[in-house]
Parts: C-alpha cells; sequence; structure tokens
C-alpha cells in the first residue's frame, strides 16, 4: 500500500484537452467529486497509475476490517488556485468510486475514466493544521500501522474504528448538535 495519494485539482484547466472534466470542492459541505487520470486515447480507465492508486485506496478505505483502513492511505487534497500557487484542501476518505464516460473538447470522442466522491475530514481537533509527522511515521517501514495513528488527525482515527458510519459525524461541515447540553437543560438539585 501507499502511504498516501496526493489529490491536487487544477479548477482553471476545467473543460480543456489536458483536462476534459471539472473536479467540484466543496469546503462547506466536505465534499470532493474527484476525476481520475485518465484521457482521450487511454485503452482502459483503469491501466493509469493514478486511477490504479485510487482503485487500491478505495479497496482498503471501504473494508469493514479496522486492521485494513489502518493501512490505508490518505487522499491529501489540494486545489491549484493559479498558476504556480496550490492551497491545501484537507484530508480525505472515498465514499464511492466509480467508472465515468468523459468526452475529449476536441474530437468529441468518449473514454473512460473514475470518478471518487471523496468526504474531506474535519480537522478542528488539530485546529485545521495538517501535521506532516504522521505521514512520516506511515513510511517508517519499523513502525506499526496501529503504532502510526497516534499521529493521525482524531477524524481518520475515528474512521479507522468505525468505519464508514462514522464519516457523517467526522466530514468538514457536519452539522454540529445545536441543543444545549443535558446539565443545561435540567433543573438544579432542590430548585
Amino acid at each position: 500500500s501507499s502511504d498516501l495519494i496526493l489529490i491536487s485539482s487544477s479548477p482553471h484547466k476545467a473543460g480543456t484537452h489536458t483536462t476534459p472534466w471539472q473536479d467540484e470542492f466543496d469546503s462547506e459541505t466536505g465534499r470532493v467529486r474527484y476525476y481520475g487520470d485518465s484521457k482521450a486515447g487511454d485503452l482502459s480507465p483503469t491501466t493509469t497509475p493514478g486511477n490504479r492508486a485510487l482503485r487500491s485506496a478505495f479497496a482498503m478505505q471501504s473494508s469493514p476490517d479496522p486492521s485494513v483502513r489502518a493501512l490505508a492511505p490518505p487522499l491529501v487534497l489540494f486545489r491549484r488556485t493559479a498558476k504556480g500557487f496550490v492551497e491545501f484542501r484537507g484530508i480525505g476518505v472515498m465514499e464511492s468510486l466509480e467508472p465515468v464516460t468523459e468526452h475529449d473538447p476536441v474530437t468529441g470522442v468518449p473514454f473512460g475514466n473514475l470518478v471518487a466522491d471523496i468526504v474531506v475530514l474535519d480537522m478542528t481537533a488539530e485546529d485545521d493544521d495538517f501535521d506532516w509527522t504522521w505521514i512520516s511515521e506511515r513510511r517508517d517501514s519499523t513502525r506499526s500501522a496501529a503504532g502510526c495513528l497516534d499521529s493521525a488527525p482524531a477524524a481518520w482515527r475515528r474512521w479507522v474504528e468505525e468505519g464508514a458510519d462514522a464519516l457523517h459525524a467526522i466530514r468538514r461541515g457536519a452539522p454540529r448538535p445545536t441543543a444545549p447540553a443535558i446539565t443545561e437543560q435540567v433543573p438544579e438539585p432542590g430548585s
């Protein structure tokens, strides 16, 4: 398995011959729709290196076994805001990975690709600061997957433990409870 997968999207290239699709980054709802790296003329959407990596990662990320999820590579998300300028957008886990048909904008010829729906994890516990120590530890062959989890963001640790059932609660922008705590709702004893 790989230590991580870097996802970089260039919205200023969307609709061109090099990038005929448009990735969608929605920071408010913690969702990303990312199109793989297959291009017109590729024989199969599964032969490109990026799409092979996504398929392998999805198999691990969708596993019901926490020990397999602990080994799964995180998706580290970046968005190019302009040529030469990149901004970190978070870490994510794929909810789905599906085949899709694209069309070359110049020739109109269809070709196969993959599209991933990614949940961007909430990093409030880390003040939205990504510590690369976790990734460095994952690269150390003397460290166990479980041992590396201590440095992982809290949302990632919860996802490893609970799996897909936790994604609704650990997604960036997920609604948080607005009701006061129970202790604030009940009268004081003896009142």
